[in-house]
């Protein structure tokens, strides 16, 4: 746990790449790991040679000192060599108020106490942990400069940067020549809301308002409503549908495409710091998932409700309830199902409690095969039954292949499939392995319409269609290459049947 230097900068300008955690009891060495021990005496052979240089002009950077929930300390004391390199002096503006930096006659030798390469390529990747959340940073810090850039120029540039002032113009007394002029200086990046209040009036000059389509061509679909719904001359009407289909995109649309790409980007490389805290370990960890979802609600999808589940993660279940109620109420059934699971959390049982409620078990039975449910919604539920009732539930592949052969081409793999086979005596299919075709028998007397897949190693589904209770599906494989193929047999989404069906000649 010695020797690690959080100025060096792995990547300029990102340094400190790396929290610095205070823990509740002795912490086993471990470089970029927990980097102390809480003592009531500082004691030399315990304590970090570290060098620091921690700032604060990063909001998407992680360093922060993170304080165990089980320190129940007043304050924590934080011993150092009393070198200005090693010693974090004046205190980082990240540094928690507990936290006492106390220099200590700690020996500093850092050729013989620091390696030079204290840290090694663990996983043969060509990249040590810390690097990696070093590239991550980098990253962000210049998505977030782009995507700044992109909003502060979109911003300026939608309306000479205020709407309102257009607007009210559009409402007032300012002469017909003067208001079009005023408009076609900031053609063509006039908002939808500023177009719109323009066609809208009583009377505007036609062929004024010929010059500001076309200036703004091709509006969009509510604009061009806006124009239609004023029963214009046939003359004129001609005129802007011929502008109104010269162009594919008009500027704005253009603009505007480049601050969503920019936006996906920011948001795509979001994910990928999430994804670094989730795979790990550390109790920290936790806390840094929070903060990413937090600086990001509103500009992340899904982030307001993977906070909730966060919040479930660590525990913490107050902050949950809260997160649960800043929800919209578009999500009234998330935040339903939401309550129920913070219920869970504390029940004898834990979520295997769900089982002793026939109300909230009936619930969430519903919410798993609804055809209606939000994905959120659908896939909590499903999630929830699995864990306590061990119901598999068919996952939709995203990029199916039913009609290309591209699947089938893909398919000549003879390695043992890893997927696990469910059983169900109602349904026999045979032969398997099989040549030219294969029947599937369904003898179930009650259900009534399942569902048929058949996928490829790789997933793609290659075969799809469904069949009826007490009736055989016969399934040709004539253009099947010879290979394994996993068949599906699912009754509203939920799997009741899969085996591995082998093509040979």
């Amino acid at each position: 746990m010695n020797c690690n230097d959080f100025y060096t900068p792995i990547i300029t300008p990102i340094k400190n790449l790396w929290d610095i955690a205070m823990l509740g009891d002795v912490a086993a060495p471990k470089v970029m790991r927990w980097q102390g021990a809480i003592l009531q005496q500082p004691q030399a052979s315990l304590l970090v040679r570290n060098k620091y240089g921690a700032v604060s002009t990063c909001n998407y950077c992680a360093n922060q000192w993170y304080i165990d929930n089980n320190a129940d300390q007043i304050e924590l004391l934080h011993g150092c060599n009393s070198n200005p390199n090693t010693i974090p002096l004046p205190k980082p503006n990240y540094a928690d108020l507990l936290i006492q930096v106390i220099p200590s006659n700690i020996s500093l030798d850092y050729p013989n106490d620091c390696p030079s390469n204290p840290i090694n390529d663990i996983d043969g990747d060509g990249i040590i942990p810390g690097e990696r959340i070093g590239h991550i940073n980098a990253a962000l810090s210049e998505a977030v400069i782009q995507t700044n850039s992109i909003v502060a120029y979109y911003n300026n540039v939608i309306d000479g940067g205020n709407t309102q002032n257009l607007l009210n113009a559009i409402n007032s007394n300012i002469g017909e020549g003067d208001l079009k002029n005023l408009l076609l200086q900031y053609s063509p990046y006039l908002s939808d809301a500023v177009l719109i209040a323009y066609f809208n009036r009583t009377n505007w000059p036609l062929g004024h308002g010929v010059q500001i389509h076309n200036a703004n061509k091709p509006v969009s679909q509510s604009v061009w409503n806006a124009i239609l719904q004023r029963n214009l001359p046939s003359g004129i009407m001609s005129t802007l549908s011929e502008h109104q289909s010269t162009n594919l995109v008009n500027a704005r649309t253009g603009l505007e495409s480049q601050l969503s790409l920019a936006k996906f980007n920011l948001q795509n490389i979001v994910s990928l710091k999430l994804n670094y805290f989730l795979t790990d370990t550390l109790p920290s960890s936790k806390d840094s998932v929070i903060q990413i979802l937090l600086r990001n609600i509103g500009e992340m999808n899904d982030a307001n409700t993977q906070l909730v589940f966060a919040y479930i993660n660590k525990g913490d279940l107050t902050k949950a309830s809260q997160a649960v109620d800043m929800l919209p109420t578009t999500l009234s059934t998330m935040t339903t199902l939401f309550r129920k699971l913070i219920a869970l959390q504390t029940a004898p049982k834990g979520s295997f409690s769900l089982l002793d409620n026939a109300g909230d078990l009936n619930f969430v039975t519903n919410l798993a095969s609804s055809t209606t449910a939000g994905y959120r919604e659908q896939g909590t539920a499903q999630a929830l039954l699995k864990f306590v009732q061990g119901r598999d539930y068919y996952i939709p592949h995203l990029v199916p292949n039913i009609s290309s052969t591209g699947g089938r081409s893909s398919s000549n793999s003879t390695e043992e499939d890893p997927k696990v086979i469910l059983a169900n005596d109602d349904i026999i299919i045979y032969p398997n392995p099989a040549q030219n075709g294969v029947t599937i028998f369904y003898s179930n007397q009650l259900e009534a319409l399942v569902k048929v897949e058949i996928t490829d190693i790789l997933g793609k589904v290659i075969y799809s269609n469904y069949m009826n209770n007490l009736s055989k599906l016969y399934i040709p494989l004539q253009e099947f290459n010879n290979g394994i193929y996993l068949v599906t047999i699912t009754k509203e989404k939920e799997v009741i049947y899969k085996t591995k069906l082998i093509k040979q000649n």
